[in-house]
């Protein structure tokens, strides 16, 4: 009979990778979501598969110590966030477990100066509504819902301070459901919106109002075609060394500052001591690493497949006076094979899908050494196995909190050969 549908009394002894509290019933391992280490809990099964089970909390009856109240209203609805409940402590308690199941040894978690607050990157979805009652926020923990946000406790202020301006003014003139990234700049926040049609002249007049008053610039992206409404084309973030960085606004960067520099000054440390002197890097967006990596190694080649983060990253390197760097406009395996031979570093820094191919070709390369900078332990995992394959072995590795109330940690490695 299956036990779907049932209540039972647990206990969670522990987060599982993901965030997820952990239980057993009945000798059976139950994962239940928005739990705390120590919470005695009455929960509703869920899920029955032939090895565990899911449920959902019904009522707390013990809270376990870690548990503290979240700050946000829409906290257990958004899928934004799902560990806001704990205290910064366990978080990272947990997100060190997760490495130490891939490294087998203690890894240490650098955390963030800021644990609300500190997301300069967003991307939300706009869906409207009768009248002005359209949406704008995230998706929900279950399903396609999306969760309303008027306030968010871990954007930058300055983000958080533009969404009922966009909501009721542009976004509610375009009349269909949108994507929109915004950027909190050193110089003020930015906005993308992104349609697959063409969008009405009401939204391009109501947006061109939000600049200079609430807006430093606004953008749109048609089926893909990018072209500035009014104010700046470019974000100007803070880099890795805590210089002022030209960004794309729809491009890749760091969204947490505070973590960010101190994962730049942990690759330069790195770069320093093991006295490399010259070094690929791949994915280098806008130059995040690269101005740093450019400065403390003699030669130095970039690769990065977006057109507009190109143009910036060369634009970043000739203000500095460091246009002797390589720029490889291209996807970052064809980057490597251009002009990674004979580079003494290997730095990646790939998206949550990680780099499989790349780090099995690079195993076969002759390199003294990679860094490899991850968002995603399960595809880091991977990934140094492929390496390992290759004769690479970590000798340095540490875990940065980028992402605070959330279960997703950042980790750079320090590979050399065996």
């Amino acid at each position: 009979m299956s036990a779907r549908g049932r209540t039972v009394e647990l206990e969670i002894h522990k987060l599982a990778d993901g965030g997820d509290g952990f239980g057993k019933i009945d000798g059976k391992a139950c994962f239940v979501p928005l739990t705390a280490p120590g919470d005695r809990i009455i929960a509703r099964i869920t899920r029955e598969t032939s090895s565990y089970l899911r449920a959902r909390v019904e009522r707390i009856v013990e809270a376990g110590p870690g548990r503290v109240d979240p700050i946000c209203e829409v906290y257990g609805v958004c899928g934004g966030c799902n560990l806001m409940h704990l205290s910064e402590h366990v978080q990272l308690e947990a997100k060190a477990r997760t490495l130490l199941r891939i490294f087998g040894g203690a890894i240490e978690i650098v955390h963030s100066p800021k644990p609300f607050a500190y997301r300069c990157l967003a991307r939300m979805r706009y869906r409207p509504g009768p009248g002005s009652g359209g949406r704008l926020g995230f998706f929900g923990r279950r399903g396609r819902k999306l969760v309303d946000v008027g306030v968010c406790p871990v954007l930058d202020p300055a983000i958080e301070a533009v969404l009922p301006y966009l909501k009721d003014g542009p976004l509610d003139r375009a009349g269909r459901p949108l994507d929109v990234r915004l950027v909190a700049g050193v110089e003020g926040a930015l906005a993308l919106v992104e349609s697959e049609q063409m969008l009405p002249a009401e939204f391009y007049d109501a947006a061109a109002l939000t600049v200079p008053s609430f807006l430093g610039g606004i953008l749109a992206s048609i089926d893909g075609v990018v072209s500035t409404i009014a104010g700046d084309s470019h974000a100007v973030l803070e880099g890795g060394n805590g210089e002022a960085l030209v960004t794309p606004v729809g491009g890749f960067g760091q969204a947490n500052p505070g973590v960010n520099r101190q994962l730049g000054r942990t690759l330069l440390e790195w770069i320093v001591d093991g006295g490399f002197e010259s070094a690929i890097e791949l994915y280098a967006g806008a130059g995040n690493f690269t101005i740093g990596i450019a400065r403390a190694v003699d030669r130095v080649a970039a690769a990065e497949l977006n057109e507009d983060a190109c143009r910036a990253l060369r634009g970043n390197l000739e203000r500095r006076g460091l246009g002797r760097v390589e720029v490889v406009a291209g996807d970052a395996l064809g980057g490597y094979r251009q002009a990674g031979e004979g580079m003494e570093l290997v730095i990646l820094d790939p998206p949550r899908s990680g780099a499989r191919e790349l780090c099995r070709e690079i195993g076969r390369g002759d390199h003294a050494g990679v860094i490899y900078v991850s968002c995603d332990p399960s595809t880091l995992g991977r990934d140094l196995a492929e390496l390992a394959a290759g004769g690479f072995e970590p000798v340095l590795a540490t875990g940065f909190d980028m992402f605070p109330q959330t279960a997703h940690v950042e980790t750079a490695v320090l590979l050399a050969r065996n």
